[in-house]
């Protein structure tokens, strides 16, 4: 067997952070970039949010650009790889369209003057900046959108803005909003600063309702961009749609039903992304296809509650992407059942690669029966589930068995007890965490003779 590496406890990983915050800056920096490639970790999530404090001086706020401040007014809309929220509406190649649509067709003198007051402004309070920080995202925006306009009759000014990607134009068009109504996302993003929620409190739908019964009365547009900018605070978007009807109440009818069908449709179509973006990443690995229909069971469970009955296209959008959620679900099972049965027939867990293939397999699979309970479907993923936590438990048994027939030297007996913890890692990763305390205190006596004969 090879040398075995053990795995860092919650514990452990905590008795860490203390030395970390007194190591020299540049040291400190490397150990965040290693701690950072393991942020999906909870312990380690935790240890990052205790170590944020240093991190604002040792990474302080990068200066002010033009393309820094585009980028600033629909941050909360871009895909962030860190969590698994909702709110990604615009991805990172619109964006990138619409900031090289900016420095390509803005003229030179235009941009060298806003660099100019981007420099002089940066000497300011932060709150002496937001004149000039709207004045910038108003111009943006109504650039973005006269382009827009001229690319659905000019196939000159259609290059320049998509470059050959047309099917970027919604996003591209939320974009525009975004950073026309940006003076307004400043106040909710104040209001609302946290992401992940699963409801407003009292005072935050107070603050929201003000703001959108401050937007201007002659366009929808305000309203839907305003609520878009809600709806991404949600974890869940079902439990923004339950909200909607307070948020609009007072809005003429005319205006609700407006407003709901866009967004309605905003949904129906990162529907779409999420069921493409699943098929995809067919050969990426478990933990990064159980993100993506994570995300993709999120979105279908807002569609069905936004879609009507008699809307037979939304209907069978619907199917389409709970038979892609499906086939997705118990293709992933399948595929860390086979990693773990596979590793446990060469020689069981004999070293920390093989442990973190089974722990991401256990994982996938532990989420695989959450996501396939969201959506209703029985299609034998807790079957499958059964079938791992049968292997763990025979693993664990045999591990005592060989224990309790005696005669073990020292280092097989140590090799012995490093199995055991990783087995029982793993069955409470599966979801049986109860279990896995009883047993490790049950069988702690075990050990001792072993090692002390």
């Amino acid at each position: 067997m090879s040398s075995k590496i053990p795995r860092t406890t919650d514990v452990e990983l905590a008795t860490l952070i203390q030395p970390l915050t007194v190591l020299p800056e540049d040291r400190f920096v490397k150990a965040l970039h290693m701690l950072e490639k393991l942020r999906h970790d909870p312990a380690v999530k935790v240890a990052i949010d205790e170590l944020r404090p240093r991190m604002t001086v040792v990474r302080p706020p990068r200066p002010e650009s033009l393309e820094r401040l585009i980028y600033l007014a629909v941050e909360d809309l871009l895909p962030d790889h860190s969590d698994q929220r909702f709110g990604s509406l615009i991805s990172r190649q619109a964006m990138k369209q619409v900031w090289s649509f900016l420095q390509q067709n803005t003229d030179p003198i235009i941009l060298e003057d806003w660099k100019k007051e981007i420099e002089t402004a940066a000497m300011l309070e932060e709150r002496a900046r937001e004149p000039l920080r709207n004045k910038i995202w108003i111009w943006a925006g109504q650039e973005v959108r006269a382009a827009i306009k001229a690319s659905r009759i000019d196939k000159k000014s259609r290059r320049a803005l998509f470059d050959e990607a047309p099917n970027l134009l919604p996003e591209i068009e939320l974009t525009a909003l975004m950073l026309e109504i940006s003076p307004q996302l400043r106040r909710l993003r104040a209001l609302v600063p946290q992401r992940g929620i699963g409801s407003l409190t009292t005072e935050q739908r107070a603050g929201v309702r003000y703001v959108l019964l401050d937007a201007p009365a002659d366009t929808v547009d305000h309203l839907f961009g305003i609520l878009t900018f809600v709806l991404s605070r949600y974890a869940l978007p079902s439990e923004f749609f339950k909200e909607l009807p307070a948020l609009l109440f007072g809005f003429s009818s005319q205006t609700k039903s407006a407003v709901q069908s866009r967004l309605g449709s905003l949904i129906m179509g990162e529907l779409d992304n999420r069921a493409t973006q699943a098929v995809q990443l067919a050969r990426s690995s478990l933990s990064d296809r159980v993100v993506t229909t994570q995300k993709l069971v999120v979105t279908l469970k807002a569609g069905e509650q936004k879609t009507a009955p008699g809307d037979k296209d939304g209907r069978r959008q619907l199917a389409l992407a709970r038979d892609t959620a499906t086939s997705q679900i118990v293709d992933i099972a399948r595929e860390a059942n086979a990693a773990i049965q596979y590793a446990f027939a060469l020689d069981g867990i004999d070293d920390a690669e093989s442990l973190a293939r089974c722990e991401e397999g256990v994982t996938a699979l532990r989420e695989c029966r959450a996501l396939a309970k969201q959506i209703g479907a029985n299609i034998g993923v807790d079957l499958i589930h059964d079938e791992v936590t049968k292997l763990l438990r025979d693993s664990i048994r045999s591990i005592l068995a060989r224990l309790a027939s005696g005669n073990r030297p020292p280092d097989e007996v140590s090799v012995l007890q490093e199995e055991f913890s990783w087995s029982l890692r793993l069955l409470e990763l599966g979801g049986n965490k109860d279990e896995a305390e009883a047993i490790r205190r049950s069988s702690i006596m075990a050990f001792i003779p072993a090692l002390h004969p």
